[in-house]
């Protein structure tokens, strides 16, 4: 009895706790969104706030904390709203659906597109050895192939990016699988090393189309309850990719046909998915914003609803609104004042992040190789891994797995800022572990670690970044930004080969440990969170433009939910 009354007890004490975590929330939206005053009709100047993400009697529930009842009470709050109006959002038609069928298969489809992503960006890392004694390579014709991928990937994120936002996220992500799909096959049959490294660089320009399309469109198909743990469930598909890419190498480098079979190995699931995405719909977001389409993005809709099986009946009682179409895909944009500080903010925390994550991919098949904390040392110098290193490249890539439910549960719990800040100082303490050895069993574990944690913080970035931009330049900002991760990236494999392998494996871990408290620091100067909120169309904080609305958007007067 005594431990059932100490339960009862505990149970009161966290719900409390998180009562009060909310009206915090609660605050910190109202803060974010930002009060208007508005004039009654006696007259009188009242201060309200614009609907966010749901009703205001409500506040935000991650997911997994959302009921059946919760969903059913959001569905009838929306209906209402929308039928006293006369309009609703794209975003409120998306609350309304849900997330179902539909959601799923495209989910799936997409995550075949970022494995195909993660194998073409980790194959390099496996077959680097072989290739070079085929070809008789030096150390720097060697680290010129990955460094050429990424840099390559650079003017794909800015060109996808502006081409996303100007003719479609659909076509553009069309031509960025193809250009994988047909120069990775291509890959495979180079003669010499020139024409592979030519290849080589229109793949890495297509993954660079690619990774930001994939992203940005998931996070405008999703409502908002589901974008964090939809972007985290796709992305399980990356980190079955670099464990698929390891297990190929495992199995055919060394077979008769040796690294280029490994290759078309890692073009397959680029090749299956050229059949699949030209099926793909248009994001209805973009066909109001961008083209202002309401009767397509209303198609497109309709199809979301039937898909999951739910009555899209809110259409049959008020009308599909557009924001105030503006100029689209345009970089100006990104030195306005309100968005200059987060975009040099967020160009820095992408570089460093993927300098990190980089190296953890390239320094795993060298670092027990070489004799670092262990009394064995091997040849990093021969043909080809041994299955060994294979073995422990696949255990430390395993440790992609955990970033998942990582950034499922704290993104939404902690908030995207929150979270971001916590891996961020986590990855230091962990980097700063790997300057001192402590021995084979130890440095696994801290290799395992850092490429959870690295992977997570690359993914909360994924989601917090576009999550932070109106629709009308989500992708140009998402492109241009993320372009900075390349240079990260080639900085990653800078650090494997030449302080590494060439110096000291002690200073790589201490620049890579630099590297993750300028993380720290520059995320301490972001102050902006998005969890729950819905996504911007145009440069005001809400979903609508107050000059080009024929109906008002609709507000209730700003007040803060009572809490014990």
């Amino acid at each position: 009895t005594r431990r059932s009354s100490d339960l009862n007890e505990y149970k009161s004490y966290l719900s409390n706790v998180i009562k009060t975590f909310k009206a915090a929330m609660d605050r910190t939206s109202s803060q974010n969104s930002g009060e208007r005053t508005a004039i009654n009709s006696g007259g009188e100047a009242e201060s309200y706030r614009a609907i966010s993400h749901e009703p205001q009697d409500t506040s935000f529930r991650p997911f997994f904390l959302v009921n059946d009842e919760d969903v059913q009470r959001r569905k009838e709050s929306l209906y209402e709203k929308a039928k006293q109006t006369g309009h609703y959002s794209i975003d409120d038609g998306m609350e309304y659906i849900g997330l179902g069928r539909y959601h799923y298969m495209w989910l799936f489809v997409y995550g075949i597109s970022s494995m195909s992503q993660s194998v073409e960006l980790t194959l390099t890392s496996v077959i680097l050895s072989s290739i070079g004694c085929e070809w008789h390579l030096s150390l720097i014709m060697k680290v010129i192939i990955p460094c050429a991928v990424l840099l390559a990937a650079i003017p794909g994120d800015f060109i996808g990016g502006y081409c996303a936002d100007i003719y479609g996220r659909k076509i553009t992500l069309i031509v960025g699988q193809y250009l994988i799909a047909i120069f990775g096959v291509l890959s495979a049959f180079m003669p010499e090393y020139y024409s592979y490294l030519v290849v080589r660089c229109i793949v890495g320009f297509g993954f660079g189309i690619t990774v930001v399309i994939v992203i940005v469109q998931t996070i405008e198909l999703c409502p908002t309850s589901y974008r964090a743990s939809a972007v985290a469930l796709m992305f399980i598909s990356w980190s079955i990719g670099v464990c698929y890419t390891v297990i190929g190498a495992y199995f055919l480098l060394n077979s008769s046909y040796g690294w280029r079979a490994v290759v078309l190995w890692a073009a397959l699931p680029c090749v299956i998915l050229c059949f699949i995405i030209p099926f793909m719909d248009e994001s209805p977001k973009f066909l109001v914003i961008s083209q202002n389409d309401n009767k397509a993005a209303r198609e497109v809709m309709q199809k979301i609803a039937d898909a999951n099986r739910v009555d899209y009946d809110i259409d049959n009682v008020a009308e599909l609104y557009a924001s105030a179409e503006e100029e689209r895909g345009t970089t100006r944009e990104l030195v306005r004042t309100e968005n200059r500080c987060k975009t040099i903010c967020f160009a820095i925390c992408f570089f460093f992040s993927n300098m990190l994550y980089i190296a953890n991919v390239y320094d795993v098949a060298y670092l027990f190789d070489s004799g670092y904390c262990s009394p064995y040392k091997g040849s990093h110098s021969s043909c080809t891994l041994t299955l060994t290193d294979l073995l422990l490249d696949l255990v430390v890539s395993s440790g992609e797995f955990l970033s998942v439910p990582i950034v499922a549960v704290c993104s939404e719990l902690m908030g995207r800022l929150s979270s971001v800040r916590l891996l961020a100082i986590i990855i230091s303490v962990v980097t700063f572990s790997c300057i001192w050895c402590f021995g084979e069993i130890v440095l696994l574990v801290e290799l395992y670690l850092s490429r959870a944690t690295t992977n997570a913080l690359l993914l909360l970035f994924f989601i917090y970044v576009p999550e932070s931009y109106p629709t009308y330049m989500r992708s140009v900002a998402f492109g241009v930004t993320n372009l900075f991760s390349n240079f990260g990236g080639v900085a990653g494999i800078l650090a494997v080969y030449f302080l590494g392998l060439a110096i000291s494996w002690k200073l790589m871990f201490i620049v890579l440990f630099v590297a993750s408290l300028i993380i720290v620091m520059v995320t301490w100067i972001l102050r902006h969170e998005t969890v729950g909120i819905r996504l911007q169309d145009n440069r005001n904080h809400d979903t609508t433009d107050l000059t080009q609305q024929q109906h008002p958007p609709d507000y209730t007067p700003d007040y803060t939910p009572q809490t014990s």
